[in-house]
């Protein structure tokens, strides 16, 4: 491992120019793609139907509510009990069609240099810096014409297969995929086979907007930027809505471990996983979509046409606490069925036809998939990028990076940020782009105390 370097757990990839408009093609095809998820580290869909599924060692410090520690079973048909323990109880697990839909989904979307239907159009971000102002750009207004799509006559590629809401009835556009719950591919007499031991995970927060030097681009010539300004490097405040990265993606962990030891605390959760090497049998239906449309599909939900014996093995994110490396998966096409209507002897006939190898070896270009984003999404979903010699965690300071758990995560952005001469602002490291896997550093500072110890040392 690099001394002092560390791999961010996400990054984003590029936004075009300009988001593609629906296709125009007139062909239909309607049938059904056989295919499966199989988990190459460990998966997390929470059983919502109780926030307390196991035993916590000292339930009476989380009686608040409002400091509660929640933990949670994985998802399953069964309804569980408020107040049962299920510490030894198993359930078949399920994977709800629903959580493949939204990944396949922000796949396409990337692929298709789609919109980005999952965004938050309203949300405005607030930056502290050099003006004491209030912010006024939206992400909706900062993302232009990749903000979801809202009439149905003027879709991008994804809303005309997998459909929008629009702004109300009248622009809405019906989704023409219906994707079934994936179930165990061997079905096991004790469900307990399918599990790792109940785990404390490490603090997980929403996404930081406020951090500019990970979720904006750098101006050019720029010493700080928010989302509404930057300041040059005479610290001359220059007025410019700033420019989103793109799409955020996670980084797979090959070499997976679990954090051992974690405190329960109100701000983390105790969850049971599927452990890594479960596969999962599903089923999408398509009804009339064209054959460009069936082709992109195939490709992204065979894993890019690739097998797990590639180095470049094309894998995706799936559930809960991707940063940490849970929810790397493979999915691998087994069969793809069209349905025909002929008439023979004045009789319609309905046949499903076996079209499973006419596109399972297009490749990227073949489907003219965007050209903006190629590079970083073939890096970042390849399961094998990332070398074991480098860690991936959330910014970590010098003093942090032999701790199992990073606690005060905010003392890198702090130590981030420097006063320039003029009484300004600078940003000193910013996300690299994830072309190729560039690490971030430690921050390098001079001040001291009598212990040889950083001024970040522990409080």
């Amino acid at each position: 491992m690099k001394k002092n370097e560390f791999l961010n757990p996400y990054n984003f990839i590029e936004l075009p120019e300009h988001k593609r408009k629906q296709y125009e093609d007139m062909d239909r095809h309607t049938g059904v793609i056989e295919y499966s998820v199989t988990t190459k580290t460990p998966l997390f869909i929470p059983n919502t139907s109780t926030n307390k599924a196991f035993k916590i060692s000292d339930e009476k410090k989380f009686s608040d509510p409002e400091k509660a520690h929640y933990s949670y079973d994985f998802y399953s048909y069964t309804l569980l009990k408020q107040n049962q323990r299920y510490d030894d109880v198993y359930h078949q697990p399920v994977i709800p069609g629903s959580e493949v839909r939204g990944m396949i989904r922000n796949l396409y979307e990337t692929l298709t240099d789609s919109c980005m239907s999952g965004l938050t159009v309203n949300e405005i971000p607030n930056v502290s810096g050099i003006l004491k102002e209030e912010p006024v750009n939206t992400i909706g207004k900062l993302a232009g014409e990749f903000a979801p799509c809202k009439n149905a006559n003027q879709i991008c590629p994804s809303c005309a297969l997998f459909g929008t809401i629009g702004e109300d009835i009248t622009s809405a556009a019906a989704s023409k995929l219906r994707f079934a719950d994936l179930l165990p591919e061997k079905m096991q007499a004790n469900a307990k086979s399918y599990y790792d031991n109940i785990i404390t995970l490490q603090t997980l927060g929403g996404p930081k907007l406020e951090n500019v030097a990970f979720y904006l681009k750098k101006p050019y010539g720029a010493n700080f930027w928010t989302y509404d300004y930057y300041t040059d490097k005479k610290d001359k405040v220059c007025r410019k809505p700033g420019t989103l990265r793109g799409r955020k993606y996670y980084w797979h962990h090959q070499n997976f471990n679990y954090t051992e030891g974690v405190e329960a605390t109100n701000l983390n959760k105790t969850i049971r996983p599927v452990k890594s090497g479960i596969t999962f049998k599903g089923k999408i239906f398509f009804e009339d979509i064209s054959e460009k449309q069936l082709q992109e599909l195939i490709w992204i939900v065979n894993g890019g046409n690739t097998d797990s014996t590639e180095k470049k093995d094309i894998c995706y994110k799936l559930g809960a606490a991707k940063p940490l490396g849970l929810g790397s998966v493979k999915c691998s096409i087994s069969r793809v069925l069209e349905r025909t209507v002929c008439l023979q002897d004045d009789t319609i006939e309905y046949k499903e036809v076996n079209i499973t190898d006419r596109y399972s070896s297009l490749s990227y270009e073949e489907n003219g998939f965007s050209n903006t984003g190629r590079r970083v999404f073939l890096n970042m979903c390849n399961y094998h990028a990332v070398p074991d010699s480098i860690m991936i965690s959330y910014p970590r300071e010098e003093e942090q990076m032999e701790d199992e758990i990073l606690e005060e995560g905010y003392l890198w952005f702090q130590n981030n940020r420097e006063k320039t001469d003029n009484k300004g602002m600078k940003i000193k490291q910013e996300l690299p782009p994830a072309t190729n896997v560039a690490t971030l550093k430690c921050h390098r500072l001079e001040t001291q105390n009598n212990k040889g110890r950083s001024s970040y040392g522990r409080r």
